[in-house]
C-alpha cells in the first residue's frame, strides 16, 4: 500500500471513531447524570451501625376497681384422665378391600410375597369388590386409579400407575 492510501485509511478510521464518540458521549453523560435507582425498602446500609434497642411492649393496665381488690390466681386445670380407648396398636392381620369403582382393574394378590400362595389373579369388573386378609399381602395392580381401597376399614391410597404393593396391618408401600 502506498503512503497516500495509508493516510486516507487512517483518516477515514479516525473520522468514524470521532463521529461515534460525538454521538455516544451525550448518551453516556445523561446515563451518568441520572439519579440512582431507589434502594429497596429493606436494604441496610453496611456503614450504619446496628443498634439493638429493646422492643417496647405495652403493659396491661388494671382498672381502678381492679386495683382495689387483690389479684386472684386461677388454679391450673388438672390433666385429663387416661383414655379408656382401645389399644392403638395395629391389628395383627391386614384386611384389604378392593372395589372397582371407576372401571375394570386387573389384580394379582399373593400371600406373604411375590412368590407366596396366589389368592386371586384376574380382573375386577366395574362395580365388583374383593376382600383379602393376611398378615402380609403382595399385590400387583393393572389400573389402580379405578379402585377404591380400604385397609382395616380406613381408606388407603395407592399409586396411580401399574405397581406392585406390599400390604401389612400398618399400611401399604411400593414393593
Amino acid at each position: 500500500m502506498s503512503s497516500r492510501t495509508e493516510r486516507l485509511t487512517f483518516g477515514f478510521g479516525f473520522a468514524v471513531i470521532a463521529i461515534l464518540a460525538l454521538l455516544l458521549f451525550p448518551a453516556w453523560k445523561s446515563y451518568n447524570d441520572a439519579p440512582p435507582a431507589a434502594a429497596p425498602a429493606a436494604a441496610v446500609d453496611p456503614a450504619t451501625p446496628v443498634r439493638n434497642t429493646p422492643r417496647q411492649v405495652p403493659r396491661p393496665t388494671r382498672s381502678p376497681e381492679a386495683m382495689e381488690r387483690p389479684a386472684t390466681r386461677v388454679a391450673p386445670t388438672p390433666a385429663p384422665a387416661p383414655s379408656t380407648a382401645p389399644n392403638s396398636t395395629p391389628p395383627a392381620v391386614a384386611r384389604l378391600a378392593l372395589k372397582a369403582a371407576r372401571g375394570d382393574c386387573w389384580v394379582e394378590v399373593r400371600k406373604g410375597s411375590s412368590t407366596g400362595e396366589s389368592l386371586f389373579v384376574g380382573t375386577l369388573a366395574t362395580g365388583s369388590a374383593k376382600t383379602f386378609s393376611a398378615k402380609t399381602l403382595w399385590i400387583r395392580f393393572g389400573a389402580p386409579e379405578t379402585l377404591d381401597v380400604t385397609l382395616n376399614g380406613k381408606a388407603a391410597r395407592i399409586p396411580a400407575s401399574t405397581v406392585n404393593v406390599v400390604v401389612t396391618p400398618r399400611g401399604l408401600r411400593s414393593a
